[in-house]
């Protein structure tokens, strides 16, 4: 009997201890921009966002945030649907950016950064394009 109800509480414990490590992958965060009408959302440690704006428009305020905020495009693929930027930073660690259209004026921008995803670093990315959106009249 012993032995059961070590084995039935060891098999507890890990099926705790993974939906608790499950759960931390799939966290979902909100932040909405006041007078912007988009939120970001934080999954699987991805920050995404839809900005009410062309694919060329978010791909162009995009490109330009690498630059303001001093990053290298390593490289990129595109076509009209979509395109992923590799962007690097000089501490060697790496982002990736990801625009999908999903209309005709309204683009999905995805943001991951580094192996342990960096939410700020992300949320810096995505605030630096929507100041660029914003500082030209597209938003």
């Amino acid at each position: 009997m012993k032995a059961y109800r070590k084995n039935a509480v060891g098999i507890l414990l890990v099926i705790l201890v993974s939906i608790v490590l499950l759960s931390l992958g799939c966290e979902t965060w909100e932040k909405t921009k006041e007078g912007t009408g988009g939120a970001y959302h934080w999954t699987m440690g991805e920050l995404s966002r839809e900005y009410a704006v062309t694919f060329d428009d978010a791909w162009n305020a995009s490109v330009q945030a690498v630059k303001s905020l001093e990053l290298e495009i390593a490289g990129f693929t595109r076509d009209e649907l979509g395109g992923e930027m590799h962007v690097a930073r000089g501490d060697g660690r790496e982002m990736t950016i990801l625009l999908k259209s999903l209309g005709i004026n309204l683009t999905q921008v995805v943001v991951h950064f580094g192996v342990f995803r960096d939410r700020t670093a992300c949320e810096r990315v995505h605030e630096t394009i929507l100041e660029t959106l914003q500082s030209s009249g597209k938003i």
